[in-house]
C-alpha cells in the first residue's frame, strides 16, 4: 500500500471516519454524486473509502476541486490478485507485476488529463523499465493519463543490477496536469526482491554529489542553535522579493532572475534521530523533469548518522518574465530505520520581466 505520504492532500485534515456504505448521497446543494465504479475489485475498494469521506464533506457544505491517485500492484498472470510489496517475485534476473492507477475527480462529472512520469530505483540506482510495452529513457517513462478511468499495464524490469539477497525496487509515479498546472502528491511502492543469485545488470548515469552543487553539511549543535536546525528557506535576501499563496494554496516567490535554490534534508527521521541516509535529487519545472545537476537528470545526497542537517544549493538560470511551477527533492533509496519514500516540495518561481 502507498505510505501516508502519498495520500497527503489540501482536505485531508478534514477527513473523518464513515462506516457509511451508501452508493450515492446528496450535498447541501441539493447535488447527487455517485460512487464511482471501476472494473477492478481493489481499486473499487480503495475508491469507495475514498469517497465516502468526499460525500461527507460536500453534504457539510465544503466544496473541493482535489484530484485523488491511486497506484496499486498486482500479479503478473492475475491482475486481480493483489501483490504483497514485501515478496515481489523474480525470475531469470526479471521483475514483472502489473500496475493498476487511477485518477479519481472528488467530482466524478468532472474529467482532467494529466501526465505521469515513472521513475525506477533499484538499490539506490536509477534504471530503465517497460510498463505496457512502453520503455523509458534514460530511466524516465512519461504517459498521459485522463482522470476517473483504469489503467492496468504490465510493468517490466529486464536488465537491473540484482544483488544475492534482498534487494529493494521502488517505483515512483508523478503527476501533472498541464491544462492545470497543477501536481498531484506523488506515490512510491517500494518492494522487497530476495533473489538466489547475483545480476549485473545496467543503471542510468547520475551526478555525483560534490558536483550536484554547493552542499553545507550540519554535524554538531553548536554550528547552529536548536531552534535554527528546521528552519528552512528556498531563498535568501539576495535574491527574494516577495512571497505570496495562490487559490490552490501553491507557495509563489517573485524572485530575482538566476536565482540560488536551497534544499534542506534535516536528518531527524520523525523524531527518531539522525541515521544513515541515501538517494536521488530530482527536479519537476512546468511538469517536466529537467537536468539540473551537472548536465544530468538525476544528483546524489547522502547523510551519514552523524549529520544533523544537508543544505544543497543550486544555481539556477531563470531568465526575466520567466513562471517555474517546481516539484522537486530527493527520492530516498536508503534509510536505516525504514524504507525510502519522497521528500519533495513544490512551488512557484515568478520572475519579474
Amino acid at each position: 500500500q502507498p505510505s501516508a505520504s502519498d495520500t497527503e492532500d489540501e482536505f485531508w485534515a478534514f477527513h473523518q471516519q464513515s462506516s457509511e456504505s451508501s452508493k450515492d448521497t446528496e450535498a447541501s446543494d441539493g447535488k447527487k454524486y455517485k460512487m464511482p465504479k471501476s472494473s477492478y475489485p481493489s481499486l473499487q475498494a480503495e475508491m469507495e473509502d475514498f469517497y465516502r469521506e468526499v460525500i461527507n464533506l460536500l453534504r457539510d457544505g465544503f466544496t473541493t476541486q482535489t484530484t485523488q491517485s491511486f497506484f496499486l500492484i498486482s500479479a503478473e498472470d492475475d491482475v486481480n490478485d493483489s501483490l504483497d510489496h514485501n515478496k515481489v517475485p523474480i525470475k531469470d534476473g526479471a521483475v514483472r507485476f502489473n500496475v493498476m492507477t487511477r485518477l479519481a475527480e472528488a467530482d466524478p462529472d468532472k474529467e482532467t488529463d494529466y501526465d505521469v512520469t515513472m521513475l525506477l530505483q533499484v538499490n539506490g540506482e536509477i534504471c530503465d523499465f517497460e510498463v505496457g510495452g512502453k520503455k523509458s529513457d534514460n530511466g524516465v517513462l512519461k504517459v498521459p493519463l485522463h482522470t476517473n478511468t483504469d489503467y492496468v499495464e504490465l510493468f517490466e524490469a529486464k536488465d537491473i543490477p540484482i544483488r544475492k539477497g534482498r534487494n529493494v525496487l521502488t517505483l515512483y509515479l508523478f503527476y501533472y496536469s498541464p491544462a492545470l498546472d497543477r501536481y498531484l502528491v506523488g506515490q512510491s511502492m517500494p518492494c522487497n526482491i530476495e533473489s538466489d543469485k547475483a545480476y549485473e545488470g545496467k543503471t542510468v548515469e547520475n551526478t555525483p554529489e560534490d558536483k550536484t552543487g554547493k552542499v553545507v553539511t550540519i554535524t554538531d549543535k553548536d554550528d547552529v542553535p536548536d531552534e535554527q536546525i528546521y528552519y528552512s528557506r528556498i531563498v535568501t535576501d539576495k535574491d527574494f522579493i516577495s512571497y505570496d499563496v495562490d487559490e490552490d494554496m501553491n507557495d509563489i516567490f517573485t524572485l530575482k532572475p538566476k536565482p540560488d535554490l536551497h534544499y534542506f534534508m534535516i536528518n531527524d527521521n520523525d523524531d527518531r534521530g539522525p541515521c544513515d541516509r541515501s538517494g536521488i535529487m530530482i527536479m519537476f519545472d512546468n511538469g517536466e523533469l529537467k537536468p539540473v545537476w551537472g548536465g544530468k537528470t538525476f544528483g546524489r545526497l547522502s547523510l551519514k548518522k552523524t549529520d544533523l542537517r544537508k543544505e544543497l544549493i543550486i544555481g539556477t538560470d531563470f531568465k526575466e518574465g520567466e513562471s517555474h511551477h517546481l516539484n522537486w527533492g530527493y527520492l530516498e533509496a536508503f534509510n536505516e530505520f525504514d524504507d525510502g519514500y519522497p521528500h519533495t516540495e513544490m512551488e512557484v518561481i515568478k520572475i519579474p520581466g
